[in-house]
C-alpha cells in the first residue's frame, strides 16, 4: 500500500508541485484531522517520505519565507551579526501570502478542471500509451516563478523592496533560524552549565553558594522543561494519554526526561546533603551535564552527512545491550570462579560483588592481574586472617594453579570470540544504515522540521516571553476573540478547494491505474511470447522423439538378425560336441545384446511422457490467454 501511495504521489508531482504540497498538507478528517506528510511520520513511512514532493514541501518550510538558495552558513553568520540581514533575500510569494508561498487553488490554474476531469474518465486504459509519452497529455505545471525582495532602508515600499523591521521579523520566524538559535543557545548553556561546576561548586552552607550562574542554569533547565510540557499539549490527539504516548514515542523526548529527572535529583541533593555527603551532589551533576552535552547530537540531524551517523550510533547502542546481556554470562561465570579460588571462605560484603565483577570486567581490556593470578598479589595486602576479616579489601588473593588456566580460556572466548561477535553486529547495523541514509535522513527529517516550524521564536531562557504570550492567545480563544495561527504541516481547506484537490488526485490516480494496466499488458504479452518459445522447444523434440524411435527401431531389427545368427551356429556347436569355449563366448554375447535390447525405452512409454509435457504447455496457455481476455 506504502508503494502505490508512493507511485500515485508521483502522478500528482508531476501534474503539478504546488497542488501536490496542499495535497500532503491538508487535513483529512478521516485521520482524525491529521495531514499525509505528518501521517509519514507517525507510521514510520520511510518509502513515501523519500519521494520528491515530500522533501521539497520540507524545504520550503525549513527556509520560511527566505529563498531557498540561502545557505545554512549565510543564516549563521546573520545570527552572529545582525546587520548581515540587509544582503539577505526573501520570496515575494511567501511574503505576500504570509505561509511558504502557497496559495489556495485558483479555478483558472487548478491542476484538474472538469474538462480534464472528463478526459482522464474517457480514456481507454487499452489504448494509453507508455509512461513517457503520458507527460505530454498531462495540464501543465502551476508553479509560481520565484520572485525576490530586498531589504531596503529607504524606498522600502516600492516594488521589490522590504523594510528592515519586517525582514528582521521574517528571518526570524523561520524554521532555520530557530534551529541556528537554538544551536547558539545551548553552546552558551554548556559553557554556563561547565564552568560552575569546573569552578564553582559548594554546599549551600558556605558563602556565594549556590552562584549566580548556578541560579541561572536552574532557570534554564526550567524553560526547557516548560517547553517540552507545551509540545505535549500541542499534539493533535485529545486524549492526554495519547499524548504522553506520541510524545514518548520519540528517543530524544525519553532522553530529555531522564536528563531533566537528573537534574532535579541533583538540586534535591544539594539542599538535602550535609558536606560530608556533598561528594554525591557533585556526581549527580557530573553526570547531568554529560547528558547535556550528549543532547547536542541531536542537531546533526539536520545535516545529510552526519544525521545518519547519529542514527547508527543509536541503534548500535541496541545491538550493546544486547551483547552486554551475553557477556555478563561470562562475566559473572569466570568472576565468581575466580573469587572461589583467589579468595576462599570470604567474609559477606559488598567486596565480594567487586572482586567478582572488577577482575574479568578489565581483563576484557587487556588488563590481565598476572601478579595477582600467579604471585598471590604483593603490596600492602596481607593474609592474617585476623586482619582482612575485619578489611576485606586488604586481603591477599591466594596462589592456585587453576587460576591461569581458567584465564586463558577467558580469553579466548571474550577477546576473540565475544569481541569478534560484536563487531560483526556493528558492522551489520552501519552498513543497513548506510546503503538507506538517504531515505532515513529524509524520514527523521519531517519531525525535525515540524518541531522547529513549531518552536517559540525566541530561545531559553528567554523563550519565558512567547509562552506567556502564546497562553494568552490561548485564553482568547476560549472567548473567540482571537485568530487563527496559520500552520504549514495542516492547512483547513474550503470545500470548493477541496473538491479541486480530491478531483486532482482522482486523476493521478486513474493515471496511475491506466498505466499499471499497461505494465502489467506487456508483461502478460511476454509470458505469452516466452511460452510459444517453450511450445517451439517441445515441438522441435517430438521430431527429435520420433527420428530416435525410427532408429531404435532399426537397430532393434538389425540386433534380432544378429541374434538368430549367433545362436545358429551355438546350437549346432553343441549337438555336435564342438569346443566349450567357443560355446561360452556366444552364450554371454547373446546375454550383452539381450540386456541393450531390454534396457532400451520403448515407443508407448516415450510418447507417453510427450503427452504429460503436451498437457502441461496447454493448460500454460489456457491461463495466459484467459488473463489476457481480462
Amino acid at each position: 500500500m506504502e508503494l502505490v501511495s508512493k507511485a500515485v504521489l508521483d502522478e500528482c508531482y508531476i501534474r503539478s508541485r504546488n497542488d501536490t504540497h496542499l495535497l500532503l498538507t491538508r487535513q483529512i478528517q478521516q485521520l482524525g484531522n491529521m495531514t499525509c506528510l505528518l501521517h509519514t511520520d507517525r507510521q514510520h513511512l520511510m518509502e513515501f517520505a523519500e519521494h520528491s514532493a515530500c522533501q521539497t514541501k520540507l524545504s520550503n518550510i525549513w527556509k520560511g519565507c527566505l529563498s531557498q538558495h540561502t545557505s545554512e552558513l549565510k543564516v549563521f553568520m546573520t545570527l552572529v551579526f545582525p546587520f548581515l540581514i540587509l544582503f539577505m533575500k526573501f520570496d515575494k510569494n511567501k511574503s505576500r501570502t504570509g505561509d511558504d508561498g502557497e496559495d489556495e487553488l485558483e479555478d483558472t490554474d487548478s491542476g484538474v478542471n472538469s474538462q480534464q476531469q472528463n478526459q482522464v474518465d474517457e480514456v481507454d486504459p487499452t489504448a494509453m500509451t507508455p509512461r513517457f509519452t503520458q507527460a505530454q497529455n498531462l495540464p501543465k505545471d502551476n508553479t509560481k516563478r520565484t520572485v525576490f525582495k530586498e531589504v531596503r532602508i529607504m524606498n522600502c515600499h516600492n516594488k521589490g523592496g522590504m523594510n528592515p523591521i519586517r525582514a528582521f521579523y521574517t528571518f526570524y520566524k523561520a524554521p532555520v533560524t530557530k534551529f541556528m538559535a537554538n544551536i547558539l543557545a545551548y553552546l552558551v548553556f554548556l559553557g554556563m552549565f561547565s564552568y560552575f561546576l569546573l569552578t564553582n561548586i559548594k554546599p549551600v552552607t558556605e558563602s556565594n553558594s549556590p552562584s549566580a550562574v548556578e541560579i541561572m542554569v536552574w532557570i534554564w533547565f526550567l524553560t526547557m522543561v516548560t517547553e517540552e510540557f507545551r509540545q505535549v499539549m500541542i499534539r493533535d490527539q485529545r486524549s492526554l494519554k495519547y499524548k504522553i504516548r506520541n510524545w514518548w514515542s520519540n528517543f530524544w523526548n525519553q532522553f530529555d526526561l531522564l536528563m531533566y529527572i537528573f537534574m532535579i535529583v541533583s538540586i534535591a541533593m544539594r539542599y538535602g546533603m550535609h558536606e560530608s555527603e556533598f561528594v554525591y551532589v557533585r556526581c549527580i551533576y557530573s553526570v547531568t551535564l554529560a547528558m547535556s552535552y550528549l543532547r547536542f547530537m541531536q542537531f546533526f540531524f539536520a545535516e545529510k552527512n552526519m544525521g545518519p551517523k547519529v542514527i547508527m550510533i543509536r541503534k548500535m547502542l541496541t545491538d550493546l545491550m544486547f551483547f552486554f546481556l551475553i557477556l555478563m554470562v561470562f562475566l559473572l561465570s569466570f568472576g565468581v570462579a575466580y573469587h572461589v579460588n583467589m579468595f576462599p571462605n570470604s567474609p559477606v560484603s559488598w567486596t565480594i560483588l567487586k572482586n567478582v565483577l572488577y577482575y574479568p570486567y578489565f581483563q576484557i581490556y587487556g588488563e590481565l592481574f598476572i601478579e595477582d593470578l600467579e604471585k598471590g598479589g604483593e603490596g600492602d595486602c596481607t593474609t592474617n586472617e585476623t586482619i582482612w576479616r575485619d578489611d576485606p579489601s586488604k586481603r591477599c588473593p591466594e596462589e592456585n594453579a587453576i587460576v591461569p588456566i581458567m584465564l586463558a580460556l577467558y580469553m579466548i572466548l571474550t577477546n576473540v570470540l565475544l569481541v569478534n561477535l560484536l563487531i560483526a553486529m556493528f558492522s551489520y547495523t552501519f552498513q543497513v544504515v548506510q546503503d538507506n541514509s538517504t531515505k532515513v535522513w529524509r524520514f527523521y527529517r519531517i519531525s525535525l522540521v515540524s518541531e522547529y516550524f513549531d518552536r517559540p521564536t525566541l530561545v531559553p531562557p528567554i523563550i519565558v516571553i512567547n509562552h506567556l504570550w502564546r497562553l494568552m492567545r490561548y485564553c482568547l480563544a476560549i472567548k473567540g476573540e482571537a485568530t487563527k495561527r496559520h500552520n504549514a504541516f495542516s492547512k483547513r481547506l474550503s470545500d470548493d478547494v477541496n473538491l479541486k484537490i480530491m478531483l486532482f488526485e482522482k486523476a493521478a490516480m486513474d493515471m496511475y491505474l491506466a498505466s499499471s494496466s499497461i505494465r502489467e499488458s506487456m508483461l502478460l504479452d511476454k509470458r505469452v511470447a516466452t511460452t510459444a518459445d517453450r511450445l517451439d522447444t517441445v515441438m522441435g523434440d517430438l521430431q527429435r522423439i520420433k527420428e530416435s524411435i525410427m532408429q531404435q527401431e532399426l537397430e532393434r531389427a538389425l540386433s534380432a538378425e544378429q541374434l538368430s545368427s549367433a545362436m545358429d551356429p551355438g546350437i549346432k556347436s553343441i549337438t555336435t560336441g564342438g569346443n566349450e569355449e567357443k560355446s561360452n563366448k556366444s552364450s554371454e554375447s547373446i546375454k550383452r545384446k539381450h540386456e541393450i535390447v531390454t534396457s532400451a525405452k520403448s515407443p508407448d512409454q516415450e510418447l507417453l511422457e510427450l503427452k504429460e509435457q503436451m498437457k502441461e504447455v496447454t493448460t500454460l496457455l489456457q491461463t495466459l490467454v484467459a488473463q489476457k481476455q481480462q
